[in-house]
């Protein structure tokens, strides 16, 4: 019986590509990182994202505009929950303990 190598070799490297780094991420409803996925069309109100210099404390109030140490807090714990929040991090290392991890994406 001959099996074509390249088919094969396609249906290996599926699980490879479905996989991406990310940061932490709580999805539960109403759990830890609630305010980091609805602060989402905040972080798109500053035009987080579209490569302009961002303030961090403009970040941060999209989390928590009465307390900044908070806002840091849960955005280092939940930076993963959204894409341009966790480039952001990443790129401007606003989170000292932050480690990437790796997660397949999610349907």
């Amino acid at each position: 019986m001959h099996f074509p190598i390249i088919p094969f070799l396609s249906l290996v490297a599926i699980p490879a590509l479905a996989q991406i780094t990310a940061g932490p991420c709580d999805n539960t409803p109403n759990g830890s990182c609630a305010r980091v996925r609805d602060a989402t069309t905040c972080f798109a109100s500053i035009q987080m994202g579209t490569g302009r210099p961002m303030d961090p404390a403009a970040i941060d109030a999209c989390v928590d505009d009465e307390n900044a140490v908070n806002a840091r807090n849960v955005i280092c714990s939940c930076y993963g929950c959204d894409s341009v929040l966790e480039i952001y991090v990443n790129k401007q290392s606003l989170c000292p303990n932050a480690t990437v991890v790796a997660r397949h994406f999610r349907s």
